[in-house]
C-alpha cells in the first residue's frame, strides 16, 4: 500500500514514538528516562547518522549487525537500528566539587538521591575497598538495577591519597534485545 507525503509525516513520528515507549521501561514501569538525552529503544537511522560510528567485532555467535556510537563522553550501542546500551562516563568537570571523597561518600552525598528520582531503589549496593594499608586505596561502589526490560549500573571509582578525580559511570540496557551482564565496568549486552 502506497502512503502519500503527508500522511507519512502524520505517521512515521507516531510510530516511532510508540516503540520508544514500548521498548524502554524504567523504575516505575513506565518509560525509562533518558540518559544524557537518549532514550533506549531509539533508532540509529534517527539519531545516529551524524555520530562517529563502526560496527562492533563481536563474537562469532552472533549473526546480527551491531554498531557502537560516540557522541562526546558517551558508547551507544545500537543492535540492527535499536538503541539498546547507553554507557556514559561523566566528564572530570560535573565531578570537580567533590573531588577529595571517597566513593561511598559520594554515593551518599551525590549520587543516591539522584538514581533513585530516575530509577527507582536499587536492588544492590557493593562497595569494595582495597588494603585499608595502602595509602592510594582503590575504593568503587557499584550500584544495580533490574526490571522487566531494562537493567542499570552505576559504578564510583575513587582512589585515596591521589589527585586523580574519582570516575563515574552509568550503564543503561535494554533486555528486551539483549543479556545485560555486569562488570566493574559497566553492563556488556550479550547475545540471548
Amino acid at each position: 500500500m502506497l502512503v502519500d507525503g503527508h500522511l507519512a509525516k502524520r505517521i512515521v513520528p507516531v510510530c516511532t514514538s510508540a516503540l520508544v515507549a514500548f521498548t524502554a521501561l524504567s523504575a516505575d514501569g513506565q518509560t525509562a528516562p533518558p540518559l544524557a538525552g537518549y532514550h533506549l529503544g531509539d533508532t540509529w537511522s534517527r539519531i545516529g547518522r551524524a555520530m562517529p560510528c563502526q560496527p562492533d567485532s563481536l563474537p562469532p555467535d552472533w549473526n546480527v549487525k551491531v554498531k557502537h556510537c560516540w557522541p562526546g563522553t558517551l558508547a551507544l550501542w545500537f543492535l540492527r537500528d535499536t538503541l539498546y546500551q547507553i554507557n556514559y562516563t561523566l566528564p572530570d568537570s560535573a565531578l570537580s566539587p567533590d573531588a577529595s571523597l571517597p566513593a561511598d561518600a559520594l554515593w551518599d552525598r551525590r549520587w543516591k538521591q539522584w538514581s533513585i528520582r530516575r530509577f527507582g531503589e536499587p536492588d544492590s549496593v557493593k562497595v569494595e575497598r582495597t588494603d585499608p594499608n595502602d595509602p592510594r586505596r582503590l575504593m568503587q561502589v557499584i550500584v544495580r538495577w533490574r526490571k522487566p526490560s531494562v537493567s542499570v549500573q552505576l559504578t564510583i571509582m575513587t582512589v585515596t591519597g591521589s589527585r586523580e578525580a574519582p570516575w563515574v559511570h552509568i550503564s543503561v540496557c535494554g533486555e528486551r534485545w539483549v543479556k545485560c551482564e555486569s562488570s566493574w565496568i559497566g553492563l556488556n549486552g550479550v547475545a540471548k
